[in-house]
């Protein structure tokens, strides 16, 4: 009778107190996510109705897993290009990084460009010119 209450006492204590776990060595290192996200709605020509909230959601969605996010709604070319640096330059050291593009965008030459919401494209070569 004594063996069973010994376990027993064992057992609750155990579940009580759980071990102790010693520091590591090792520096705790969380990781870095980055995302760059571009949502155009507002071309004069032929405006989108979704990029934006599809930017706004996903960003929603990627911050609430630890990611750090550069957000640019309707952006102008200049707008796009400021915001591409500066991912570029935080994305050092990121462990996962990612880019997302809502809005128009076209292949021309066997490139590809995204499209800004002030582009002002009349020809062909207004495509280099005008677009990211």
């Amino acid at each position: 009778m004594t063996l069973a209450i010994t376990i027993e006492t064992a057992t609750a204590a155990a579940a009580y107190y759980p071990p102790r776990v010693e520091p590591s060595a090792k520096p705790v290192r969380f990781p870095f996510n980055l995302a760059l996200l571009l949502g155009n709605n507002a071309y004069q020509a032929s405006p989108l109705r979704s990029a934006v909230n599809d930017v706004r959601d996903l960003g929603a969605a990627l911050r609430e897993m630890g990611f750090r996010t550069i957000v640019r709604e309707n952006a102008t070319r200049k707008d796009m290009i400021d915001a591409i640096r500066q991912f570029g330059q935080a994305i050092e050291g990121a462990d996962v990084a990612l880019f997302f593009f809502a809005g128009h965008a076209l292949q021309y030459k066997e490139r590809n460009y995204l499209i800004p919401v002030d582009a002002q494209m009349g020809s062909e070569d207004d495509v280099t010119f005008f677009s990211v």
